[in-house]
Order: C-alpha cells, then sequence, then structure tokens
C-alpha cells in the first residue's frame, strides 16, 4: 500500500504586533517573525505545498516549487521594521488567516 501525502495551499501572514517606540525589543519580534516566516516558506515548500503570503507591504500568490521559494523569500526578505504600529493593518492581515493558513507575528 502506497501513502499519499495531502498536498496544501497556505498562505503564510507576517504580522509582527507591537510597538515600534519599544526600540531593541520591536525591532527582535520583527526579526524573529522574518526568520519564523522564512523557515515555514522553506518547509511548507520543500514538502510541496502551495505557499503564498500577505505581509504589511504586499503579497505573493500561492505557487509551489523552487521559483516560488525564491519569491517568498525575496519578498521576506526586504521587509520593512514598521515606524508605527500596524493597528488596523495588523487587524487586516490577520482577518485573512484560514484554516491552513500559518501566522507569523
Amino acid at each position: 500500500m502506497r501513502a499519499f501525502e495531502s498536498r496544501a495551499t497556505v498562505t503564510i501572514v507576517v504580522a509582527p504586533g507591537g510597538d515600534p517606540a519599544d526600540g531593541l525589543a520591536f525591532a527582535r519580534r520583527v526579526d524573529r517573525a522574518v526568520d519564523d516566516a522564512a523557515a515555514t516558506a522553506r518547509a511548507l515548500v520543500g514538502a510541496g505545498h502551495r505557499v503564498g503570503l500577505r505581509s504589511p507591504s504586499g503579497a505573493v500568490d500561492p505557487d509551489e516549487g523552487p521559483p516560488q521559494l525564491e519569491r517568498l523569500l525575496s519578498h521576506i526578505a526586504v521587509l520593512p521594521i514598521p515606524d508605527e504600529p500596524l493597528g488596523g493593518e495588523l487587524a487586516r492581515l490577520r482577518a485573512h488567516l484560514g484554516g491552513r493558513d500559518v501566522g507569523v507575528a
């Protein structure tokens, strides 16, 4: 008997909370979110899933394979550190989370 893994479409939502006025603590939180998003993208694409991404600076539509991983990592690599709390933007990003989506905060 041959086992088949379930392939899914997953969107990674990068939505770091907190207040930029917290300085270094906030910057560390954003750095951790970026690292977590990159690791999650590598794992999901490596497992054959269709993976997309949403962030305060835009989105990458779901797709699969090595070219998609490059698109995801390129987007993640240039995520800016917000200079003010995300507030409504944070709520909007988190509202997109579905059953198979991954939130990175």
